[in-house]
């Protein structure tokens, strides 16, 4: 364990706006210094609602911008809610929280965030973790499939 914590606002945020209320598709959220030298997990950055009745496809879309918006350079933990179609044709939902921890970054970041990956799965209940250290690990489909296994 890292020692960082988790901001109380990304458990509020969590619990009404994006799981009961639908506010953005994803969330996004990065490891800060705080003013006494501690660290902790805090919001970064929100991505636009989902239209209404979203599609695979839509999820897709906003999927693929989201991961273009990815830096090497920066690890980030994403919340993301997957919509999708189970393999008996449902339309599922599925929340995950994405560890971007890429291969390119500094030895220092990865092992930081490496070892704060799973505080923010235990801190938002029926989140899946899913590990990503290149783009190539992003692939929707993949992540969806992987997320079928869990349902």
């Amino acid at each position: 364990m890292s020692g960082i914590g988790v901001n109380e606002e990304i458990v509020s945020f969590y619990a009404d706006s994006f799981k009961i209320r639908k506010s953005n598709a994803y969330f996004v959220c990065k490891i800060n210094q705080l003013p006494d030298k501690k660290e902790e997990i805090q919001m970064d950055s929100y991505g636009d609602p989902y239209p209404k009745d979203c599609t695979q496809e839509q999820c897709k879309e906003v999927f693929d911008k989201m991961k273009a918006g990815l830096e090497d350079e920066e690890p980030k933990f994403i919340i993301f809610d997957f919509h999708f179609k189970s393999l008996d044709g449902r339309d599922v939902t599925q929340i995950g929280c994405i560890s971007w921890i890429s291969d390119n970054c500094g030895v220092k970041k990865r092992m930081k965030y490496s070892s704060t990956k799973e505080i923010l799965p235990k801190k938002l209940q029926g989140v899946k973790s899913i590990q990503a250290n290149d783009k190539g690990d992003l692939d929707f489909e993949t992540v969806v499939n992987d997320l079928r296994k869990t349902k």
